[in-house]
């Protein structure tokens, strides 16, 4: 077992796997959101990859239970249940961004959902990769909240449209440039409005 206190926010997935096999199983045991993600979070690259808190936020409870689980603890009787903030919103919906001005990386995944494929490390590598200019848009079968709190955590803000029952759009944009206002010259006035 990891020593308790030792985990954080911070840790991935797979250093906590290895300092301690029982904490797969204390996730799957006290938390039920955890085991619709559970095949997927076990996954090498997946473990690798996500810290625990991306994990918290992905599967959508708070960071402070994956941490008091992870440390060997167990989750208080009085645990909320039912929603809690997420760090993305639909901007564009409520006028903060204006998504229409950004170049994008397009990512349509319908292909690889329909065939069964998990694409979570696509999204991550695309993000990663994204150019400060762009913005990372995703093409899915359904609403894919866990993907949008994860890179809301990451620091991306998102809209997500419904194009038909099987086909969303999701659009994410980096926080810092999501900040940036433009104003009616096109200068975002950090410079001084030259």
């Amino acid at each position: 077992m990891a020593p308790t206190g030792m985990a954080t926010a911070k840790t991935t997935l797979a250093n906590l796997l290895l300092a301690d096999e029982g904490s797969f199983d204390r996730f799957r045991q006290e938390l039920e959101e955890f085991s619709k993600f559970a095949r997927l979070l076990a996954q090498e690259q997946v473990a690798q990859e996500l810290k625990l808190g991306d994990m918290a936020y992905m599967i959508g409870v708070p960071v402070v239970h994956v941490t008091e689980l992870a440390n060997g603890g167990k989750i208080s009787p009085h645990r909320v249940k039912g929603p809690w903030e997420l760090p993305y919103s639909d901007a564009q919906a409520e006028g903060a961004i204006d998504f229409g001005a950004a170049s994008t990386y397009l990512l349509d995944l319908r292909e690889k959902l329909r065939d069964g494929h998990e694409p979570l490390m696509d999204i991550l590598s695309a993000a990663k990769a994204l150019k400060p200019e762009q913005d990372l848009v995703i093409i899915t079968t359904f609403h894919a909240e866990p993907i949008r709190r994860l890179l809301g955590y990451r620091g991306f803000v998102s809209f997500a449209e419904k194009l038909a029952a099987d086909h969303w759009q999701i659009r994410f944009r980096h926080r810092a440039r999501a900040s940036t206002k433009r104003t009616e010259s096109g200068c975002c006035g950090s410079c001084g409005g030259h």
